[in-house]
C-alpha cells in the first residue's frame, strides 16, 4: 500500500487541579510524584502511581487523565484510549472532558495506523471513532481548530484506505481470473498428453504406426506447454512485485514445478519417438500428463491463511504512520490547550488547512442546531385543552 501523508494536530495534556479541597492529600501526593516521573519519561512508574492516586480517590479524573498520557507514552493506545474515555465520563469538566476526547481521537487514529495493513475494516472503524471523538470535542470547544483539521484528516485518510483496498481487490481479481485462465490452459494440455498417449497405445496394437505424425503433435504439444510455463512464471514475478500472499505465491511455484518436471517427460518422449520405441514412450506421455494435473492441484490448493486473508478483503477495507513530530504537552499543573505536533508547513499550506478548519467548524456547528431542532422535534407535545 503506497504512503499516506498525514499531518495530525497532537495534543497530549495533563490537567491537574489538586487542592486540598477537593482530593485528598495522598491522591495529590501521589500524582506529583507521577508528573515527576512522568517528567523523566518513566512512564511505568508514572502509570502506575497515578493508579494508586485513584485508588485513594476513585473521583481524581485528572488522575485518570494523566495515567492515559502515561500509557500512551508506554505505546498502550487500547489503555490510554479506555482510560480517556473514562476521565471524559467522569469528569465534570468541560475543558478536561474536551481533552480527553481529543486525545481519546488521537489514540483511535494511531490505532487505525497500525491495523492499516493487518485489518483496513478494523482501521476504518477506528478512524471513525476518532472523527466521532473529535466533533464531540467541536461540541464542547466549537472554535477548536485543530479538531476540525483532525477530523478532516481522517476522513482523507478513511478514503486513501478504501481506495487502496479497492485498487488490491481489482488486482486480486484479476490475479483469480489468470488463475482460472491457466487452470482451463492446463486442463487443456493435459487432455492434449493423455490424448497422444492413447494414441500412442493404439499404434503399438496397429500393425501399421506413423510415428513421424506422433513425434510432430508431441512436438508442438511440447512447444505449448512451454509457451504455458513462461506464462506462470511472467504470474509469479508480477504477483512478487505487487506483494500478493505468500502462500499464493507458493501454490504457483509448486505448479511451476510440476510443469517443469512434466516439460522433462515431454522431451523424453519426444527422444523416444525418434527413436521409435513407443511403449517407454508411451510412458513418458502418461508422466507428462500426471504432472500437468499435478500442477492443477497445486493451483487449487488454499492454505488456511489465505482463506482468512480472502474472509477479511470480503468484510472490509487501511493508511499508514505519519510523518510527525510529536512534542506531547507533559503533565502539568495547569490546564493549558495548545496545539502539538503541528508538522512544519509552507505558509500556503498553513492557509489552506486553516481554511479548511474554518469551514468543518461552521459545517459542523449548522450540524449541531439541526441535531437540537430535531431532538426538539421529538419531545412530546403537551396539551393545550
Amino acid at each position: 500500500m503506497n504512503e499516506i501523508k498525514l499531518n495530525l494536530f497532537f495534543m497530549l495534556s495533563a490537567a491537574l487541579f489538586f487542592s486540598t479541597s477537593l482530593y485528598g492529600n495522598s491522591a495529590r501526593r501521589l500524582v506529583e510524584e507521577g508528573n515527576q516521573a512522568y517528567h523523566r519519561m518513566d512512564y511505568d512508574p508514572a502509570a502506575e502511581l497515578y493508579s494508586k492516586a485513584l485508588e485513594a480517590d476513585s473521583k481524581a479524573t485528572e488522575a485518570l487523565f494523566n495515567k492515559a498520557n502515561a500509557l500512551y507514552r508506554k505505546g498502550d493506545l487500547e489503555g490510554a484510549a479506555d482510560a480517556w474515555q473514562q476521565a471524559a465520563v467522569q469528569t465534570r469538566n468541560r475543558d478536561l472532558a474536551a481533552r480527553a476526547k481529543y486525545n481519546f481521537g488521537n489514540a483511535r487514529f494511531g490505532q487505525g495506523m497500525d491495523q492499516k495493513d493487518k485489518d483496513p475494516q478494523q482501521a476504518i472503524q477506528h478512524l471513525g471513532e476518532g472523527v466521532d471523538a473529535w466533533r464531540q470535542v467541536l461540541d464542547l470547544q466549537p472554535n477548536n481548530k485543530n479538531a476540525a483539521h483532525n477530523i478532516e484528516l481522517a476522513k482523507r485518510t478513511i478514503q486513501q484506505i478504501q481506495e487502496q483496498v479497492e485498487k488490491q481487490q481489482q488486482a486480486q481479481q484479476q490475479q483469480q481470473q489468470q488463475k482460472e485462465d491457466l487452470k482451463e490452459k492446463l486442463n487443456q494440455l493435459k487432455q492434449q498428453q493423455e490424448n497422444l498417449a492413447q494414441e500412442n497405445q493404439q499404434q503399438q496394437q496397429s500393425s501399421q504406426s506413423n510415428t513421424e505424425d506422433l513425434q510432430n503433435k508431441q512436438s508442438h504439444l511440447n512447444e505449448q506447454t512451454r509457451q504455458t510455463l513462461d506464462q506462470m512464471q511472467q504470474m509469479q514475478n508480477q504477483a512478487a512485485q505487487q506483494d500478493s500472499p505468500s502462500n499464493r505465491q507458493s501454490n504457483l511455484e509448486q505448479s511451476i514445478d510440476q510443469m517443469q518436471q512434466a516439460i522433462e517427460n515431454q522431451q523424453k518422449a519426444g527422444e523416444d519417438l525418434q527413436k521409435q520405441d513407443l511403449p517407454q514412450a508411451h510412458q513418458s506421455q502418461q508422466q507428462a500428463a500426471e504432472q500437468i494435473q499435478k500442477a492443477i492441484e497445486a493451483l487449487n490448493q488454499q492454505s488456511p491463511q489465505s482463506q482468512q486473508q480472502d474472509q477479511n478483503q470480503q468484510q472490509g477495507q487501511n493508511p499508514q504512520e505519519s510523518d510527525q513530530q510529536n512534542q506531547e504537552q507533559q503533565p502539568s499543573e495547569q490546564q493549558q490547550e495548545q496545539p502539538k505536533d503541528q508538522q512544519a508547513q509552507s505558509q500556503e499550506e498553513t492557509d489552506a488547512s486553516q481554511a479548511t478548519a474554518d469551514q468543518i467548524i461552521k459545517n459542523e456547528g449548522k450540524m449541531k442546531e439541526l441535531r437540537k431542532i430535531y431532538i426538539r422535534s421529538q419531545q412530546p407535545v403537551e396539551k393545550d385543552w
